[in-house]
């Protein structure tokens, strides 16, 4: 998953002044609410600053108490003195809220570190009240109220000892100069390297280090004129340039612009002038240091130039109307912002000294800033709000999975879809983007996003979700939608606990379907929101590692000439014209099913094992962190294909829950897109047959023909992956109409597990589809050859490097060699499983080994080592910001394969970095393509993830292409141009780990773990060697 360590400034400018009071003054409403006689002894003021709800505060005669947000009994007495001390003025309001915000912060993992530095709006009022007198001597240097000082960022384990003593003595006195305050950390931003720098005694200044300002305030400002001018005026173009071709233009309203898709200016365009929103949208614009564009991008902010982005906190009661905007809110200019639909005649107030409309310009300058405006009526939401900053500002995009695509061919409505997760948020996206028929190119305007469509925005109520009871034997799909509906069992899986508050399951599961009557920031809520500032509901969970796969049309020519059961082509006929599907698995714990050409839902399916596995903790409001960690409910890979089930032709979807708690796998007919039905599922601890051998499983169901006769056995072929009950490796064979499960194990190793594998078709040249043998790799590096008729599994072979086993996690691919006839299976090494990975430098390998036919590996040679061929990396260039990078491997020899049972080549190049293949190999045409990753050391703070290749060699030499594959330089051309040192390039490097790719046509399309993608030309197809078995994969 993606990261992006330590690379992350916060300047925390906190209001502690105005001029009328109001600072020290209590919100309306603020008082602890508690049963009780009506005080008559408080004072209650004038005006809307000064005022307190006397009829809110009450005696109590009793000392029953109440509970906290953690559950615990206090009693009345200390409710009041809480409120008392902590609560009762603005002042202590946003002290309190600050702390309380702040305080989750890890400070025991430097990679989620952040850097924090803090001052007050108004810090040297005077000098018998200057508030910058307790800032860190290393202070930057103000000058009283017109530009204050500021505590330089450090590592908040630092910085927060300093931040609590400078809190606590601070005092709310003065003018309230914001415009002065924010445009000084946008200068010590601008001026400085400090803040860029990687630590304090390293220099180096971090192109990808993103900084921000949270501004906390009543909102009313006042002050000298900040000089900034009319910065969001859009009458004049300002450009920005990054690597990849990264361009963004303020304003853009021509669709035809070469930096993508227009942005229209309204809602950040105001025709004042010096306003706080200049000052905001000045330093998002103004790219502040001279080091490469390369900060990482957001849903909410596309700057990848080095910027300060704004977020305003402003503690106003609950009216939601903005001043100077009749009938406007904050949410519904915020959606303007996301989306476009602001009016062609908007335009914002014009503030002025202590006038109300500030308090538009103090929204409007949480636009401009592209963090965005929270406001605070009492302290709950005032702290909600602080931590909703702290965790968009931890917010970041990335992806897993490879990409997919509607058509192997560069046609007219050629389309992609990539899949999407956001860190922190932990929620996710299908997007749908159309591919240049020309070029290839990926477009940057998709035709659509899923999480916009209505359905998962306010249609929530009408979406279509099912789930299972009984889910083991006997299953029975039903509506996810009442609790009336689920097991006793089930619904007490779902019933969440949050402080003293009870969620009965029906709670939980309109929380699931997208209810946000409940959620934090309504009158009662208290589970875990998923608005975003711009109003748009978040109800995808995070889609990390599973692969879309778009379902369209039966291929007719599927099985022509096969020895299938009849009646394939009338099946095909019949659904030549149903409607398209993209499918893929979410970490809101179910698989969802989209409208290909819309975007819109149209079903989801919720395993049961999801179920009892905990997803009620994801409306947890800590969801992510503390006792509710983020959790993998469904994040395994699908696969699809047409079979013959109980007795007719069907489309059938089959998926795993992946790494996640459920060890699940399920079954679903799809052959009617809109009425998809539940064919099986089988989990660990279901009390059927063989459940114990469930593990997670990581790699592609593998759905195969396995009998013959008049309609033979159709099976669903996969290794067990890890963690099983079993804790043992062993190939597990479910039957596709009924889910039985039959077991064939490999041996009795302990911690082990089976990764994907590949079934081969002895005879698919002469019609045969029933497949025979199953080869897989296991985490001691043992190859495995299984045959599915006899079910037993011998050891064929093991991966070693200087006697130290190395793991097979990534899958099998098998070809036949068309020159000899003989069989190879490919495979890399190499474990990305937990945490403890990231960090092995050990040697792996890439293998191409012989498993029938002369010289094949065997059982005799399965301990020792076989006779293989070894292929080195020759010389490699390393990829930069603006260049792919460039390998070159060693040449084959003729005769140098004599006698030899294959090849291999280890995945190093001058030192060992831990290079590694964790995905299965692919063939294009005549070469066999490896895609590599190796992930960050902690060098890097920019690149923590880490980097990868994708290299294309020769199959049964192991050597390199005898003539240009890759386009290396994008000319459209493949000649001298494209090689290194007058050297034939055999893979092309990445500075962020690449997934799997796809093909389309000729264009090879990558998705990055930075959700990125690319689009490069190869050579083409040429001879294509043999596939290995009935699989329909999204890029065959």
């Amino acid at each position: 998953m993606y990261k992006v360590g330590n690379a992350l400034n916060y300047v925390g400018v906190e209001s502690n002044t105005g001029n009328d009071g109001s600072e020290n003054s209590p919100l309306p409403g603020t008082c602890a609410e508690i049963t009780g006689n009506p005080v008559t002894n408080l004072q209650t003021g004038t005006s809307a600053t000064d005022g307190i709800d006397a009829a809110r505060c009450r005696t109590v005669t009793d000392d029953s108490g109440h509970r906290d947000d953690a559950g615990n009994i206090i009693t009345v007495g200390q409710n009041i003195a809480n409120w008392f001390s902590y609560y009762r003025k603005r002042i202590y309001m946003a002290k309190s809220g600050l702390m309380n915000a702040l305080a989750p912060l890890d400070l025991n993992d430097p990679a989620e570190e952040v850097r924090f530095g803090f001052g007050s709006i108004n810090g040297g009022y005077s000098s018998s009240n200057d508030n910058d007198d307790n800032l860190p001597a290393d202070k930057t240097t103000g000058s009283a109220n017109s530009s204050p000082s500021i505590a330089r960022v450090k590592p908040f384990s630092t910085n927060r000892g300093t931040l609590w003593s400078w809190l606590s003595a601070a005092e709310a006195v003065g003018g309230t100069p914001l415009r002065q305050a924010l445009k000084a950390v946008g200068e010590y931003y601008r001026t400085e390297a400090q803040p860029w720098q990687t630590s304090a005694i390293n220099t180096q200044e971090l192109a990808c280090r993103q900084s921000y300002s949270i501004l906390m305030t009543d909102g009313y400002w006042n002050g000298s004129n900040p000089n900034i001018g009319n910065a969001d005026d859009p009458s004049s173009i300002i450009r920005r340039e990054g690597p990849n071709g990264q361009c963004f233009e303020y304003p853009n309203k021509s669709a035809g612009s070469a930096c993508g898709s227009p942005v229209e200016p309204e809602p950040f365009v105001g025709s004042a002038s010096n306003t706080l929103a200049d000052v905001a949208m000045y330093y998002w614009l103004t790219d502040l240091r001279n080091t490469a564009n390369e900060v990482p991008t957001s849903s909410d902010d596309p700057a990848f130039w080095q910027h300060m982005s704004t977020f305003t906190v402003g503690l106003f009661g609950q009216d939601t109307n903005l001043p100077g905007l009749t009938g406007r809110t904050a949410e519904e200019i915020a959606s303007w912002a996301a989306t476009g639909g602001a009016p062609n005649n908007f335009d914002w107030p014009t503030p002025d000294a202590s006038s109300p409309n500030n308090i538009s310009d103090l929204v409007h300058a949480g636009i401009n800033g592209r963090g965005g405006f929270y406001s605070a009526g009492n302290p709950k939401a005032f702290e909600r709000g602080l931590q909703d900053a702290l965790r968009r500002v931890q917010d970041r995009v990335g992806t897993g999975a490879s990409l997919a695509a509607n058509s192997t061919r560069l046609d007219t409505g050629t389309t992609t879809y990539q899949s999407l997760y956001y860190s922190g948020a932990w929620n996710g996206d299908l997007i749908a983007y159309p591919v240049d028929t020309s070029s290839g190119a990926i477009s940057a305007t998709p035709d659509w996003v899923a999480s916009e469509h209505p359905i998962l925005q306010q249609n929530w109520d009408s979406r279509n979700i099912k789930t299972c009871n009984p889910c083991g034997s006997g299953v029975t799909m039903v509506a996810f939608d009442s609790a009336a509906d689920l097991s006793a069992q089930q619904q007490s899986d779902l019933t969440l606990t949050i402080g003293s508050t009870v969620h009965q399951s029906q709670n939980i599961i309109d929380w699931l379907r997208g209810d946000s009557a409940l959620e934090q920031g309504t009158a009662s809520g208290t589970l875990r929101s998923r608005s975003a500032l711009n109003g748009n509901r978040r109800l995808l969970g995070d889609i990390v590692n599973s692969q879309p796969v778009f379902v369209g049309a039966p291929n007719s020519n599927l099985y022509a000439g096969k020895n299938v059961p009849s009646g394939y082509s009338t099946f095909a006929s019949n659904n030549a014209n149903r409607e398209s599907r993209i499918w893929v698995a979410a970490n809101d714990g179910m698989v969802h099913a989209f409208n290909a050409e819309t975007g819109a839902e149209t079903f989801a399916y919720l395993p049961g094992a999801v179920i009892k596995s905990g997803i009620r903790d994801l409306a947890n409001p800590i969801y992510g962190s503390g006792a509710a960690q983020h959790k993998f409910y469904n994040d395994g890979e699908l696969t699809v294909a047409d079979a013959y089930v109980s007795g007719a032709w069907r489309t059938v979807l089959v998926g795993t829950t992946g790494r996640g708690p459920s060890r699940a796998v399920y079954a679903l007919d799809v052959t009617n897109p809109s009425a998809p039905t539940l064919l099986w599922e089988r989990s660990a601890g279901d009390g059927l047959a063989n459940d114990e051998w469930i593990g997670q499983i990581i790699g592609k169901p593998v759905i195969a023909r396995t009998s013959d006769g008049s309609s033979g056995t159709w099976s669903v072929v996969m290794g067990n992956g890890y963690n099983s009950d079993e804790n043992s490796a062993a190939l597990l064979k479910f039957d596709l109409a009924s889910g039985a499960l039959s077991v064939l194990q490999t041996d009795t190793e302990d911690n082990n597990g089976l990764a994907q594998p590949v079934v081969w078709i002895a005879d698919a040249d002469v019609g045969t589809t029933v497949g025979t043998i199953a080869y897989a790799g296991d985490l001691n590096g043992k190859l495995w050859d299984c045959n599915l008729t006899a079910g037993t599994c011998t050891h064929r072979f093991t991966a070693q490097a200087s006697g130290s086993a190395q793991p097979i996690t990534g899958g099998m691919l098998a070809g036949k060699d068309p020159d000899t006839g003989k069989v190879w299976v490919f495979f890399g090494t190499g474990r990305y499983l937990t945490q403890g990975d990231l960090s092995s430098t050990a040697l792996q390998t890439w293998y191409g080994l012989i498993v029938q036919g002369d010289g094949a590996v065997s059982t005799a040679t399965a301990s020792a080592d076989p006779p293989l061929t070894q292929r080195s990396i020759e010389d490699e260039v390393a990829a930069t910001s603006s260049s792919l990078g460039a390998r070159v491997t060693e040449e084959a020899v003729d005769g140098d394969m004599a006698g030899k049972s294959g090849w291999f080549m280890n995945l190093s190049y001058q030192t060992l970095r831990g290079e590694r293949i964790v995905t299965p190999n692919q063939f294009q045409g005549r070469m066999l393509l490896g895609t590599t990753r190796i992930p960050g050391q902690g060098s890097d703070p920019c690149n923590p993830s880490g980097d990868g290749w994708i290299m294309a060699i020769d199959p049964f030499t192991g050597g390199r292409p005898s003539s240009t594959f890759f386009d290396l330089n994008g000319d459209g051309d493949f000649d001298d141009d494209d090689e290194v040192q007058g050297e034939i390039v055999t893979g092309i490097g990445f500075t962020s780990i690449p997934n799997n790719p796809i093909f389309v046509g000729n264009v090879m399309l990558t998705s990055f773990d930075n959700a990125t993608t690319s689009s490069i030309a190869t050579a083409g197809a040429g001879g294509v060697p043999r596939r290995t078995g009935w699989r329909e994969l999204v890029d065959e």
